[in-house]
């Protein structure tokens, strides 16, 4: 291969690139949430930090220190929140030396200058960046995460972001808290922010640097019904804004893929774009010459027409439901009845070119069947349904947790033990109502065959915890393997004997979060056996 190829260097947002900041920005924001301990030999640790450079056109809120959060009475440890003002050159460079690895002194307020106020300092830590320095990312429009985050407020024309992640793990950014103090913690950041830690704890440590768009807020697309169709973009610059160097790129998609790229070299606050037919999907990009990119959308389609059905309540339903048991208050509700329902259509109804209908009705239909492949199935037969299960736990490298109310020995040993990780860790969640049937036959069948398979050198861990009371905390059946979670729809000592199903969850974290609440409490085995009647 020639060593003589030519290279092109594309078009990026430099974040260093001080003069064409400083003309953009009035000054820089700093907000920061961070943990202090306080003894003497005390420190102060970042929890999450942002640096956000405020354009010429945005009025920004005041300097702001809030009390300090004490976690529990006879807590070394407070959480903090500040938000103060620096220079924009003094931002960048501040921003630079935590991605350097250096510790850095806190900004001071206004009035902690005034009052001579004593500096503090957050140490330097392992730093991961994201996009490589000194680019930045211009996030796609509708991922609003955080454009609309409170925690710095939405930006009209969306925003470009470099973020620093902390190299240490969440439970390294809180070491040295107990549960309690944690959980306090926890609950005050979600005062602040609108997202939960816990579920994103790669944030915990990071420092984030943001770039609202400098030139022009909102941009709004229409779809003229001409012949052909054309596409109208209105773009929202602000006031006394440059755009003579914008530029954008228009990419067409059809069901089976990109058909074409349509360039305006020069953008104004209202163009059109004729693609010669009516598009399907489009995508597209404005890109400033000095700054980089400064909107990007995914592809989207157009909305033609929407059908609207409205009822009219006629009357209401009063319906009493039995007690039970017998002799109780009984349950009432009140039910809205339709009498008539009516259908207006807005927009044109005008349908789509028959091969365009004609494909997305079998794209339509393949996905729907890979998706019903891959995340629901049906079993009448109990050999495919033990090998389906299996399937599923033996691809496990981390976990297996089934959470079954009649789960017994044979059950445990036809399932659990297919694992092919020497490593998984293996838990089982039964239930007292079943290991008690039989004068707690089931029980002690499963406590010894728990106590075997160590001495046979089965090298997974096992834990087997039981639900107490009549009626066990979980009534459905639950295999989480990994970071799948799937809902069974019957025990597993019959599963597949009868028509059944087996459905993969969609939010398998917020599941595990509720059958952990029942673990916390449920019975370990040994514990549960030294209370059972022994053989």
């Amino acid at each position: 291969m020639s060593d003589n190829l030519p290279t092109f260097a594309p078009t990026k947002p430099q974040a260093n690139d001080i003069p064409i900041l400083e003309r953009d920005y009035r000054f820089a924001e700093l907000t920061l949430v961070y943990l202090r301990k306080c003894d003497p030999q005390g420190w102060n640790r970042r929890i999450l930090e942002v640096v956000t450079l405020i354009p010429k056109w945005l009025e920004s809120g005041p300097e702001e220190v809030r009390p300090e959060r004490r976690l529990g009475g006879s807590s070394f440890y407070t959480v903090h929140f500040r938000r103060s003002k620096m220079p924009v050159a003094n931002a960048i460079e501040y921003y630079s030396r935590i991605r350097g690895g250096v510790a850095v002194d806190i900004p001071q307020t206004a009035d902690e200058k005034a009052a001579n106020a004593t500096p503090f300092t957050v140490p330097a830590t392992p730093i991961a960046e994201e996009p490589p320095w000194p680019a930045v990312a211009c996030e796609i429009d509708g991922e609003y995460f955080w454009q609309k985050s409170p925690f710095w407020g939405f930006f009209s024309g969306g925003i470009r972001r470099h973020q620093l992640l902390a190299s240490a793990q969440a439970n390294e950014v809180l070491s040295g808290l107990v549960l309690k103090e944690r959980e306090k913690a926890m609950g005050y950041l979600q005062e602040l922010l609108p997202f939960e830690l816990t579920e994103r704890p790669g944030l915990l440590g990071s420092c984030h640097l943001v770039l609202p768009n400098p030139l022009f807020g909102d941009v709004h697309t229409r779809l003229e019904t001409s012949t052909p169709p054309r596409l109208n973009v209105r773009l929202h610059s602000y006031p006394g804004a440059d755009i003579s160097t914008l530029k954008a790129t228009f990419r067409e998609f059809r069901p089976d893929g990109q058909i074409n790229v349509i360039k305006v070299p020069n953008v104004s606050n209202l163009f059109s774009v004729d693609f010669g037919h009516e598009p399907h999907k489009v995508s597209f990009e404005i890109v400033c010459a000095t700054r980089g990119v400064l909107f990007s959308s995914p592809p989207t389609t157009f909305v033609h027409s929407i059908d609207i059905n409205m009822g009219l309540i006629t009357a209401k339903r009063k319906v009493f439901v039995p007690s039970n048991p017998p002799g109780g208050t009984p349950e009432t509700f009140e039910v809205p009845v339709v009498g008539s329902t009516t259908k207006s259509t807005t927009g044109s109804s005008t349908p789509s070119a028959e091969g365009l209908l004609s494909v997305l009705k079998d794209q339509m239909q393949r996905e729907a069947s890979l998706d019903a492949e891959s995340s629901q199935r049906w079993f009448d037969d109990v050999a495919q349904a033990k090998a389906a299960i299996r399937e599923i736990i033996a691809k496990a490298t981390r976990s297996i947790r089934i959470v079954d109310p009649y789960l017994g020995a044979r059950e445990l040993q036809s399932f659990a033990l297919a694992t092919t990780s020497s490593r998984s860790s293996i838990e089982i969640m039964t239930s007292a109502a079943y290991l008690k049937e039989d004068g707690h036959k089931a029980g002690i069948q499963l406590a010894k065959h728990v106590k075997s398979l160590a001495v046979q050198g089965f090298t997974n861990k096992i834990e087997v915890r039981v639900m107490g009371g009549k009626k066990p905390g979980i009534h459905d059946r639950f295999l989480i393997a990994d970071d799948e979670a799937w809902l069974l729809g019957s025990s597993l000592n019959e599963f597949g004997a009868r028509g059944t199903m087996m459905v993969r969850l969609r939010t398998p974290e917020a599941i595990r979060a509720e059958i952990d609440k029942v673990w916390v409490k449920a019975i370990p085995l040994e514990q549960y056996e030294g209370n059972s009647p022994k053989p």
